[in-house]
């Protein structure tokens, strides 16, 4: 099975450079509750404890808008953790699928 959907990006724009794109690929594949709540709620929680963050919002399906003065890096390692605590849960969800 290819990882690529454990996989998160952060994009940092140009024009307002306190605004943040998250991207967590994991959640395109995930649309079961509990599974699929928890996991958003665990993102919000974990980007919005990280210093610097004033709001976050998701802005579509897996992408959360983050606006403050902090950094990609950290936010990146926010999500990822996020993934990271929630790997096996999202296997075993993706493996019932088929």
């Amino acid at each position: 099975m290819d990882d690529d959907f454990l996989d998160v990006a952060t994009a940092r724009f140009e024009a307002a450079p306190d605004e943040w794109l998250v991207t967590v690929a994991t959640m395109e594949l995930v649309s079961e509750d509990p599974l699929e709540s928890e996991l958003r709620a665990a993102v919000v929680n974990a980007l919005t404890s990280v210093p610097g963050v004033a709001k976050v919002s998701e802005s579509d399906t897996g992408v959360w808008l983050v606006v403050g003065d902090t950094s990609g890096e950290q936010l990146t390692i926010a999500a990822a953790g996020v993934v990271d605590q929630f790997a096996d849960q999202i296997v075993a969800y993706l493996d019932s699928l088929g």
